[in-house]
C-alpha cells in the first residue's frame, strides 16, 4: 500500500506503554532494512573444474576461494524515518515535549526478565502499518525557535530496532499449543501466496486471516508480521 493511501487513513504515532508521540506531519517515506548472517570457511586450496570461460574450454581445474556458505542467523530489521515536527503557527507553540519523549526512549526505564533495565519497547503505527522494537537512534535538527528559546520546529532522523512481540510457544508434545512463527510482508507477498508455501493450498488464506483478525486480505502493508498458526487438522478444503 502506498503511504500516501495510508497518510489518509490517519496520522502516524510512536506509543510505548506510558507514552505517544503523535506527528502531526506524517513521515514522507519509510525505510526497513533486513538482513541475513552468511559465514564462509576458507576453501583452504580446494580445487574445482573451472568454467569454460575461464579454462579455455579445457576444464582444468582451479583454486576454490572459499568454502560453501553457512546460514548464521537473521538480523532485526530497522526502520528509518525522518519526521517534521512543527508549531510555528501554534500560539505559545513548543515542541519540547515530543522531541525529549523520543530522546527519552533511548534511556532504560523498563526491567526486563533478567531484572536489568533496558529501554522501554515502542510501536510505530500508521494506519494498518506496525513495527514493533526499540528507539537505537534519535538525531535532531532544530531549525526554528522562539521567544526565550523555545524550539518551535526540528527535523528528526528517527531509528527503530525490531523486536517484535514474543508468543507464548510450547513443545507440541507437551500437549500445550503447538509451535507458531511470525512471516513479515515483502513486497508482491499476499495471504494466498503465503498459504501455499506454509500450508501447499492458496486456499488456506482464510486461517492466515482469521488468526490475525484481517477483514481485507487487498489492504495489508509490506512491513506487517503476521502470526503463521500451525498447519490446521485434515478437514474439507476451506474454499
Amino acid at each position: 500500500m502506498a503511504l500516501g493511501a495510508l497518510s489518509k487513513l490517519e496520522n502516524a504515532k510512536l506509543s510505548s506503554d506510558a507514552s505517544i508521540v503523535s506527528m502531526l506531519l506524517n513521515p514522507s517515506s519509510l525505510s526497513i532494512t533486513r538482513g541475513a548472517n552468511w559465514s564462509s570457511n576458507n576453501g583452504g586450496g580446494r580445487t574445482q573444474a573451472a568454467p569454460p570461460a575461464a579454462s579455455g574450454g579445457m576444464g582444468a581445474p582451479v583454486p576454490v576461494g572459499c568454502g560453501p556458505l553457512q546460514y548464521m542467523g537473521s538480523q532485526p530489521g530497522q526502520l528509518d524515518m525522518m519526521v517534521w515536527f512543527d508549531q510555528s503557527l501554534v500560539p505559545g507553540g513548543d515542541i519540547s515535549s515530543d522531541v525529549d519523549q523520543l530522546q527519552n526512549w533511548t534511556c532504560p526505564t523498563d526491567f526486563g526478565p533478567d531484572q536489568k533495565t533496558h529501554p522501554p519497547k515502542v510501536t510505530f503505527s500508521w494506519g494498518m502499518f506496525r513495527f514493533v522494537g526499540h528507539v537505537s537512534s534519535v538525531k535532531i535538527k532544530y531549525r526554528l525557535f522562539g521567544t526565550g528559546g523555545r524550539p518551535l520546529r526540528a527535523e528528526v532522523n528517527v531509528s527503530l530496532k525490531e523486536n517484535p512481540d514474543t508468543l507464548a510457544l510450547t513443545n507440541p508434545s507437551s500437549g500445550g499449543i503447538a509451535g507458531r512463527k511470525m512471516h513479515v510482508l515483502s513486497q508482491g507477498d499476499s495471504l494466498q501466496s503465503i498459504a501455499y508455501a506454509e500450508y501447499g493450498k492458496p486456499s488456506m488464506w482464510r486461517v492466515l486471516a482469521e488468526a490475525n483478525g484481517i477483514d481485507d486480505p487487498l489492504r495489508i502493508a509490506p512491513g506487517t508480521a503476521l502470526l503463521i498458526p500451525p498447519t490446521p487438522s485434515a478437514g474439507p478444503d476451506p474454499r
